[in-house]
């Protein structure tokens, strides 16, 4: 286990060097010299004044879905925080798609609602709102740091991709400004030509009016509107049937080789144009990938794309560390969730025994398949297996908002221990215990310590 440290500022709140000699800040807050700075006591504040003498801290960033940084005394050869953050990008296409719906419902029950149909022009810089909170939350963790760092240079590694070669590789100079719609009005017109108007599940030819575009990853799960995502199906496979049955998964499985997902590669680009102009409060200096890659074997660190702390070793050799870095802290991994949900009220859909194999389906796997009542049944609907319901549909409706939430900092007989949910109706909450166990108790028997607004954090320690 790594050393503790305690990060400290000073009366002004600026960073100061941190302290791992634990006694000497217990006297500090016994005598009221200090406190504590927020609620997660590993920073405390100063109340009186004290010298502002700092050494040189590089922050090193490695940039990605899951955001390296990790902070080196190039005095001491001392690493003073390493941590992973990231956060659910995937999961926030579906929330979008919500807001955008409730938002609607609302503006069109206004009965004299003002007219609107001049404000549609984007303003200079505009980014997806996808791409935006990359770079929002990137700047965020990387200002946070700095709060109780003295931090006197930033270090980011950036990457620049040709995305055209990674679709293309013999792209020609003249047909960058041609894209592989170039010729054709719309995306489902050149999948039709692609396809010559056959339906790949049952290998018919259709009329392009029959068709419709299906992508092989739902854009919930991070699919992109590319020619390489999407195919063209006749609207009679593209039902509900076939995408709970697993056919149109296994299509895409079908089509996993040839897929090629650019967005990542488009992400680092713009984040390589974007950040060194919004980050300027501090001296900042640029790397590339091949170069943290020379250091790896340089140092004799070895890489495992399914290790998290991959980014953290990366992060480190990008601010000048090396193998002999003393680790003075344990890794932080931050995962930040959405703190609400926009609609109070859940669906919980019927069960029933099947006739065929007796086993418990929902109503919705169990259903004829149609979305529309205009649409015919050609094919073979499951709403005849529903047996004898076992329970009913229900749409509860939360009525409050709880005292404990997801992640809290609860007090429970003398032991610090995590929420996990709040169960009926706020009569019974249920948390990990230190061991990973679950347990349950009612609201009288806890204490709550302090809300984790809206972050999920874990201390894993060094092997």
């Amino acid at each position: 286990m790594s050393t503790q440290i305690i990060y400290v500022l000073n009366a002004n709140g600026e960073p100061l060097m941190p302290t791992h000699r634990l006694g000497k800040v217990r006297r500090w807050l016994n005598r009221g010299e200090a406190h504590w700075f927020g609620n997660s006591h590993t920073t405390i504040q100063f109340d009186r004044p004290v010298g502002n003498i700092t050494q040189n801290c590089i922050e090193g960033v490695d940039l990605g879905n899951h955001l390296g940084i990790s902070v080196v005394c190039t005095t001491t050869n001392q690493e003073l925080y390493n941590g992973i953050s990231q956060r659910d990008y995937q999961g926030e296409v579906k929330r979008n798609v919500k807001r955008r719906e409730y938002r609607r419902t609302r503006r069109n029950r206004l009965r004299h609602r003002e007219a609107r149909f001049d404000n549609r022009k984007k303003p200079d810089g505009w980014l997806a709102p996808s791409i935006q909170h990359y770079i929002d939350f990137t700047i965020d963790e990387i200002l946070r740091i700095q709060k109780f760092l003295p931090i006197s240079k930033v270090i980011l590694e950036t990457s620049v991709f040709d995305t055209a070669k990674l679709t293309n590789f013999g792209v020609r100079p003249e047909d960058y400004t041609k894209g592989r719609l170039h010729g054709y009005n719309s995306l489902k017109e050149y999948l039709y030509d692609q396809q010559n108007g056959i339906d790949p599940i049952d290998g018919q030819h259709y009329l392009l009016s029959e068709m419709v575009v299906h992508h092989l990853q739902y854009r919930s799960q991070g699919g992109t509107n590319s020619p390489d995502n999407t195919v063209l199906l006749s609207r009679k496979n593209h039902n509900t049937a076939n995408h709970n049955n697993g056919v149109l998964a296994d299509l895409a499985k079908h089509y996993q080789s040839s897929l090629v997902n650019t967005k990542g590669a488009f992400l680092m680009n713009v984040m390589h144009l974007r950040l060194p102009k919004l980050l300027n409060n501090k001296p900042l200096q640029l790397t590339f990938g091949y170069k943290t890659a020379r250091q790896r074997q340089l140092y004799g660190f070895k890489k495992d794309r399914n290790d998290l702390t991959n980014h953290v070793v990366d992060a480190l050799l990008i601010a000048n560390g090396n193998n002999h870095t003393e680790l003075m802290t344990d890794l932080i991994h931050r995962e930040k969730y959405h703190r609400n949900n926009r609609s109070l009220e859940k669906f919980y859909d019927a069960k029933y025994y099947s006739n065929i194999d007796g086993k418990v389906y929902s109503g919705k796997e169990l259903s004829s398949g149609r979305t529309n009542r205009k649409q015919s049944r050609t094919y073979n609907s499951k709403r005849s297996e529903r047996g004898c319901k076992k329970s009913k549909g229900r749409r509860p409706i939360r009525h409050q908002h709880h005292q404990f939430q997801p992640h809290d900092k609860i007090l429970w007989q003398d032991k610090i221990v995590k929420c996990k949910a709040t169960m009926n109706r706020g009569k019974s909450i249920q948390f990990w215990l230190p061991n990973g166990k679950t347990k349950t108790s009612k609201p009288s028997n806890l204490k709550l310590l302090y809300h984790a607004n809206h972050w999920k954090i874990d201390i894993i320690e060094h092997q």
